[in-house]
């Protein structure tokens, strides 16, 4: 039991150890919201719009270099599941997101996707989606966390 006029942990906690969180954070990423999108550019000789461009959750991060900091871990092993007659995998990740103010991020939602623009330690994950299916909240954290599911779908057979 704290002392009278004392708080068990500091209104600043999260702060204070929010550096070491994003220490270890060595992936690249970018959220989009896949039911909004920018309409492409009008074509004249086509006589409509061009390809639309989805829609960026994220701004750019105070840093300046393309894609958020993020740190990707796989938090579930594969789960084999059934879908039209074909075997699918489905794995879920801990997608943890630099949030430099803890107030930083807009609403990243169920849903959004996330691709993985960079991973120093792991090529393989570079270009892979992730679609968003929890968004983790707490009264102290570091990071904004989310969980993804990644669907690996198999390769057509010839």
């Amino acid at each position: 039991m704290p002392l009278p006029g004392t708080r068990v942990i500091h209104p600043c906690w999260s702060r204070h150890h929010q550096p070491v969180a994003t220490g270890g954070m060595n992936a690249r990423c970018t959220i989009t919201d896949p039911d909004r999108s920018t309409p492409g550019e009008w074509d004249n000789e086509a006589g409509g719009y061009g390809p639309s461009t989805p829609f960026v959750v994220l701004p750019e991060h105070p840093d300046g270099k393309d894609g958020w900091p993020c740190r990707v871990q796989a938090i579930q092993s594969d789960q084999d599941t059934e879908q039209a007659g074909q075997d699918s995998t489905l794995r879920r990740y801990l997608v943890q997101l630099d949030d430099p103010a803890l107030t930083t991020l807009p609403d990243i939602e169920e849903g959004h996707r996330i691709e993985i623009t960079s991973a120093v330690n792991d090529a393989h994950l570079v270009g892979e989606h992730l679609t968003i299916v929890d968004v983790q909240h707490g009264s102290e954290r570091f990071t904004r966390d989310v969980v993804a599911e990644h669907s690996q779908q198999p390769r057509p057979t010839t």
